[in-house]
This record gives structure tokens, C-alpha cells and sequence, in this order.
């Protein structure tokens, strides 16, 4: 429930209560507690480590059993080197454990009552598992709406799921409730070009807004592995800065409802990586391109 500047927090068992959709499209944002089972997160921490395990032992390098998933990237990271690193910091939303977790039936029933159906649309091409590593942001972004990111339907809900603990130091999101109309943004053909790099679109005006933004912004409390927050694909928000020296660990993806009549009119095209200029086709008002 609310708690000042907390986000509204409801048990699982308690998704089908209308104060639980009430708060949702007041606030835009909502934490759901043990919406994933245990054991999906726990399987998910065992393939990520078999992962790096592998990537550890082609180059010839001893893991043993007690070494943590965040012990284990690290140290490929500097077996790989600092350019193929960033390669796998994609590879986690390609094991079948995410699609598990992202698709598990709790997440999906707790979608189906947000987005008030059951044709659910999930484009793979908007769906990550973050890794965002101490002190390096370059997966951070500054304030934005993920609708410009995905077009999906205007109604969109994120899910931003931990698999391991996020503490204080490790850049917990902020955001600012209610959500907001879609804003302008400017985009970047020059960074959208470069690998892995997701700040090809920026708010318009962002350094205008930036400190009112940070001043009406409310931090997400800690949130557990098994918990998931839920947000309005027109909320803004931002990443957090990592400063401890551990990695935040997150599974984030995106749900639409199919029977929006503008998604069905564009027939169902959203903003996947071969369609990124989809919101200058539907929004050319809100487009501005800076290089």
C-alpha cells in the first residue's frame, strides 16, 4: 500500500483486487511481491553461471563451485577483455530461462490484469536481461518513456524483475508518478549505429527539464528477487548509478495489448531492431533528428 514516497506495494494474491488496478493506472507504477517463483530465479542464476563458467573454461581458466554469478562475469570480463564483454551483456535474453521468467504464468496473469486482456503482445527485440556493471554506465539511461523505444501499445506495461539482490549503492530506478503524455525526443543515427548503445533516443529538452525532473522523482525501494515493479511504458524513469562493486542483475521486458485499435492500425508493428524509426512513421511530430 502507500507509504509516503514508496511505490504501492501488493502481495501476488491481491492482483485481482480492484485497489491493486486503481493504484496501477493512478500511479502508473506498482511492486508486486513473489510474483516469481523461486525456483525459476534460482534456475536462472544457475544458467547464467553455467554460462560464464563455459566462456571461463575455453580460455583455460579453473571456476569452482563456491564462485558467485557476479564472481563468475567478472572474471570473464577480464579474460575476455573489455570489448567482447560488452558482447555479453546481450547473451542472458537468449537462455530459455528468461523466456521462462518473462513468460511464467504469474508474470502473464498480473499482465493480463493490467492491460485488461488476455492478446498480450511481447516482442523479443524489447526484452533484456541487464547487466549493469559498478561504476560503468554504459547501459544507464537518463530520464525516459519507453514507448518511444518499443511501440507497443500506448498502454504498454515494463516489468523490471531482479534475479539477485539490488541494494541501495546499486542504482535503484527512479521515477516520476503519475505517467505523462509522449513527450518529444531527438534521435541519433550516429549512436544508434554503435553497438549496444541504447541512448540513440533522448527526451527533447532534457537538460531543461533534468532538475525538475530529479526533484519530483521518487526512488523504488528494494526490491527482492521474485518481486517484480510495473510501470506504464509512459512513465519516466531513469537507471540508477551503480556505485558498489557488485553488478545489478535484471530481467526487463515489455507487453502490449493487440487490441489497441492504433497498434491494429499500423497492422501490429512495433520497434523492433529492423523497424527503429516506426515512432518518426506515427509520431513525426514528436521526432527530431540531431544528426
Amino acid at each position: 500500500m502507500k507509504n509516503n514516497n514508496l511505490i504501492s506495494e501488493f502481495d501476488f494474491n491481491d492482483i485481482d483486487s480492484p485497489e491493486f488496478i486503481n493504484t496501477y493506472r493512478q500511479d502508473g507504477i506498482v511492486i508486486v511481491k513473489n510474483a516469481i517463483p523461486r525456483k525459476l530465479i534460482t534456475k536462472a542464476e544457475i544458467s547464467l553461471s553455467n554460462f560464464f563458467s563455459s566462456v571461463l573454461t575455453k580460455s583455460n581458466v579453473t571456476t569452482c563451485e563456491s564462485d558467485t554469478l557476479d564472481e563468475l562475469h567478472q572474471m570473464a570480463q577480464q579474460v575476455i577483455g573489455e570489448e567482447n564483454a560488452r558482447y555479453l551483456l546481450t547473451i542472458g535474453k537468449d537462455l530459455p530461462v528468461f523466456k521462462q521468467i518473462i513468460y511464467s504464468e504469474s508474470v502473464i496473469r498480473v499482465i493480463e490484469q493490467l492491460l485488461a486482456t488476455q492478446n498480450i503482445q511481447s516482442a523479443d527485440d524489447s526484452n533484456v536481461l541487464r547487466i549493469d556493471r559498478p561504476q560503468n554506465d554504459l547501459t544507464n539511461l537518463p530520464w525516459h518513456q519507453d514507448y518511444p523505444y518499443n511501440m507497443l501499445s500506448s498502454n504498454a506495461v515494463t516489468i523490471w524483475a531482479p534475479l539477485l539482490p539490488v541494494h541501495e549503492n546499486m542504482g535503484r530506478m527512479k521515477v516520476i508518478s503519475p505517467k505523462k503524455e509522449i513527450m518529444a525526443i531527438e534521435y541519433s543515427n550516429k549512436i544508434k549505429s554503435e553497438f549496444h548503445n541504447s541512448r540513440y533516443i533522448k527526451l527533447r529538452n532534457l537538460d531543461t527539464f533534468k532538475n525538475e525532473f530529479e526533484k519530483k522523482s521518487i526512488e523504488v525501494q528494494e526490491v527482492l528477487p521474485g518481486d517484480i515493479v510495473l510501470f506504464d511504458a509512459l512513465l519516466l524513469h531513469r537507471s540508477g548509478e551503480n556505485t558498489s562493486n557488485k553488478s545489478r542483475w535484471v530481467a526487463t521486458a515489455r507487453y502490449g495489448s493487440l487490441d489497441d485499435d492504433a497498434v491494429a492500425q499500423r497492422n501490429y508493428f512495433v520497434a523492433r531492431a529492423k523497424y527503429p524509426h516506426i515512432f518518426k512513421n506515427y509520431h513525426p511530430e514528436k521526432w527530431f533528428e540531431i544528426d
